[in-house]
């Protein structure tokens, strides 16, 4: 499975042992977000409501990056220190997915890195056109895996033995 760390410009860069997105497979894949302002080392005053706020417009700004959206996610996970903060959470994330919203998961925990009341960790899937390299203005190329791909394909023969029909199965190399 191909799989890129992407640059994401005007991101600065993070000091902890992890990858903020990663590219793989047509999906891209988020590292959690806390509800903090960037360049901050903690979570935003005011309350669940504000820090989740904060957490979706992290995410948010990760997606645009890599030239996605909120539209472009299809899983989300949810982690909340305190759960009694489930209601306020949930009404603030209806905001940013008001229709189709991804598949989610809110799990409580004991603690959150830095004092975080919240962490949200979404998993997003690339259009075709970009999973194929496109950018706008570019000609789609194929994937790499073109090429290298093996199929089988049924077809019919007949048996020497017996000279009846025969299904077998031929190893093929797509191109």
């Amino acid at each position: 499975m191909p799989r890129t760390v992407p640059a994401l410009p005007g991101e600065p860069a993070s000091s902890l042992p992890f990858s903020k997105v990663i590219e793989a497979n047509g999906f891209v894949f988020l590292a959690g977000q806390i509800g903090d302002a960037p360049d901050s080392n903690g979570p935003v005053p005011g309350g669940i409501e504000v820090e989740t706020r904060a957490a979706l417009d992290n995410v948010g700004r990760l997606l645009s990056a890599v030239r996605l959206d909120y539209s472009d996610v299809v899983r989300c996970t949810v982690y909340l220190a305190d759960f009694d903060d489930f209601p306020a959470m949930n009404a603030v994330y209806r905001e940013y997915f008001p229709t189709d919203p991804p598949t989610r998961a809110t799990v409580g925990v004991a603690r959150l890195a830095v004092g975080a009341r919240i962490e949200i960790e979404v998993t997003a899937a690339q259009p075709v056109a970009e999973r194929r390299g496109a950018r706008p203005g570019e000609p789609e190329r194929a994937p790499a895996a073109w090429g290298r791909t093996v199929i089988q394909v049924p077809t019919i023969s007949s048996s020497m033995a017996t000279g009846r029909p025969l299904l077998e199965t031929t190893i093929r190399r797509v191109c």
